[in-house]
């Protein structure tokens, strides 16, 4: 999932490099995208910066799961092998005694 987030995150940044040409570049053909009503008219450009920063988030969010994932095992693994160790496992009967004196 790690490579898949860096692969998505280097596309966004080809999809943001392309956009923002475009914007700097005042690229403008003749079929401009209208979002939501005739008010708002996004060019290309802009319809790409806005595509590459979507497409980021989504990179950064599976990047977090799979380091959230990845901890998780790690932790899982070192419980397990501190629990099959056998030195370190006390059952119930082999409780220390605690200060009041109790057995």
């Amino acid at each position: 999932m790690k490579r898949l987030s860096i692969v998505l995150w280097v596309i966004s940044l080809l999809i943001l490099g392309d956009g923002i040409y475009q914007v700097a570049s005042n690229y403008k053909p003749e079929s401009e995208n209208q979002v939501w009503s005739s008010s708002i008219e996004l060019s290309d450009g802009e319809t790409l910066i806005i595509s590459a920063v979507v497409l980021a988030l989504i990179a950064a969010g599976m990047w977090w799961y799979a380091r959230r994932e990845e901890g998780r095992r790690s932790a899982q693994r070192s419980v397990h092998a501190r629990s099959t160790d056998g030195a370190s496992s006390a059952g119930p009967t082999d409780r220390a005694p605690t200060a009041r004196g109790d057995r």
